[in-house]
């Protein structure tokens, strides 16, 4: 496995019930993103 450099963190707060960022993410569609479908696909 090849070894880096450098690395990255990100956090993010989201003011909501977690049930409805589950739900919400559950209802994505990330079939269209390039980013996934580069790293998928």
């Amino acid at each position: 496995m090849a070894q880096y450099d450098c690395s990255e963190f990100q956090k993010l707060r989201i003011n909501a019930p977690a049930e409805a960022v589950y739900e919400a993410a559950l209802k994505l569609d990330l079939s269209n993103s390039k980013a996934i479908r580069f790293h998928f696909f």
